[in-house]
């Protein structure tokens, strides 16, 4: 059953990409997120 196989492998792959682009979004949530500009300020000041 090499579909079965194939199947499994592709529901890890996009379980890992599915992963990776959260990992992607949060990061750049915190980046652009209002607290992390006040930090900036703060380190300018």
């Amino acid at each position: 059953m090499p579909l079965l196989i194939h199947f499994q492998e592709a529901k890890e792959l996009t379980r890992m990409y599915a992963a990776c682009v959260k990992l992607q979004t949060s990061f750049l949530t915190i980046l652009s997120s209002p607290v992390h500009n006040r930090f900036q300020l703060l380190d300018k000041a």
